[in-house]
């Protein structure tokens, strides 16, 4: 929520770049610059508009493009949303945080090679922004031809972070149980539990199965 305040000061904003719009009709940047206070007012529709008008005027500006996918992404409009990325990545092939929201909408939509394609581009590009490993390693885990030695690793360059949260620790366990590596599984689970304690259930889930697997075995070696 934006404070009563700063939303005034915001929409204060908008009245110039409005009038020079008046004055100068085929003036794209004035547009751009009206979706970027409309965005920041989280008027959606609006800013989709201005900067509709900004490409039309200039076709060459990919944050146009980029600021325009991210106003129907927040519409949450996500197929509508893609071509706008793609285009903002065709002008300019090194905009890594247009191949990261280019992902994010092909991840909302499923489509796991493309959005795995579009983080590896990014990847390329910047390997350190925010998030770009745990992106990378989902899409790995829900693909089709599900890659999990490669989501693995992703998960695993995770843990080299100052801040991990019980969430990656449950990920890597559930790629080592398909792998059936329960002890290694179940150690994950651990430490996901000394974060999180709601993670007691797939805890026991695990060591019954463990339990069952090592009864499996004394039959087979017994027979």
């Amino acid at each position: 929520i934006i404070p009563s305040t700063l939303s005034s000061a915001l929409s204060l904003e908008i009245k110039p770049i409005k009038q020079t719009i008046k004055l100068k009709h085929d003036y794209w940047e004035a547009y751009h610059h009206l979706g970027d206070a409309l965005i920041n007012l989280k008027r959606w529709d609006e800013a989709v508009g201005a900067y509709q008008q900004a490409i039309k005027l200039n076709s060459n500006f990919a944050w146009s493009y980029y600021n325009l996918g991210i106003a129907l992404i927040n519409l949450q409009l996500w197929e509508e949303a893609t071509p706008f990325f793609r285009q903002a990545v065709v002008v300019d092939a090194n905009f890594a945080l247009a191949y990261v929201y280019l992902g994010d909408a092909l991840f909302q939509q499923k489509k796991w090679q493309e959005a795995n394609s579009s983080y590896q581009q990014a990847w390329q590009l910047q390997p350190n922004l925010p998030n770009l490993e745990f992106k990378l390693a989902q899409t790995f885990k829900n693909s089709s031809e599900a890659d999990l030695l490669a989501a693995l690793f992703h998960y695993q360059q995770l843990l080299k972070q100052p801040s991990v949260n019980s969430e990656i620790y449950l990920e890597i366990a559930k790629i080592l149980v398909k792998q059936d590596e329960l002890s290694q599984a179940l150690f994950y689970v651990h430490l996901a539990q000394l974060l999180d304690t709601k993670n007691t259930s797939f805890l026991q889930q695990l060591k019954l199965r463990r339990a069952k697997l090592y009864e499996l075995t004394q039959e087979f070696s017994a027979a």
